[in-house]
């Protein structure tokens, strides 16, 4: 499955390997004997591994070895990183905007492309916890039965106007899933 998505073969033997471990933690030399690879391809599996921050090295000081390891933050640490990406994707769109013109079919296309990593960085950024917002907001909109402003929406849910607004952006339709719309069609 990771080979699937795209990571190399020995970097998802590694990764595997440390997940299936008790400790989530291996030596270089663990990996080599369990794998029966050679050292030089524990070694770049393991600095791709860490380029994704999904593997950190530890020093091991009783055994002057350094052990990599897979912690609880490690999908935390990777999101992070895959968000920062994204909105560098936006952020270079963006200013290849202005290199080539705006007006310019090039222009065009990489603001679109600004627009889509923008939205999808910001989508990234605020994680399952936006969507939720957003639904709570529109079932709070559809129990009120009127329409309401931020602060009036707000006041009722207990909730700052930021997370309000930041709520109503993920409410737009066209962030909507087709199951969502079909619900709130109801």
């Amino acid at each position: 499955m990771l080979v699937a998505t795209g990571l190399p073969r020995m970097a998802s033997r590694v990764l595997v390997r440390l997940f299936l471990t008790d400790s989530g933690s291996l030596t270089a030399a663990d990996l080599v004997g369990q794998l029966r690879v050679s050292p030089a391809s524990v070694s770049k599996a393991v600095g791709y591994l860490e380029e994704l921050d999904v593997v950190r090295r530890e020093r091991d000081p009783r055994r002057r070895r350094e052990r990599y390891v897979v912690d609880d933050d490690v999908w935390l640490r990777a999101w992070t990183r895959d968000t920062r990406s994204t909105a560098n994707w936006a952020d270079t769109a963006r200013r290849g905007v202005a290199v080539v013109g705006a007006d310019t079919p090039a222009g065009v296309r990489l603001d679109r492309m600004g627009d889509f990593f923008a939205t999808l960085s910001a989508d990234m950024a605020s994680g399952p916890a936006g969507v939720e917002d957003a639904l709570t907001l529109l079932a709070a909109l559809m129990h009120a039965g009127a329409p309401a402003d931020a602060g009036r929406l707000a006041a009722g849910l207990g909730w700052p106007v930021e997370r309000v607004t930041e709520a109503l952006r993920h409410a737009e339709p066209q962030r909507l899933t087709p199951a969502q719309r079909t619900a709130l069609a109801r």
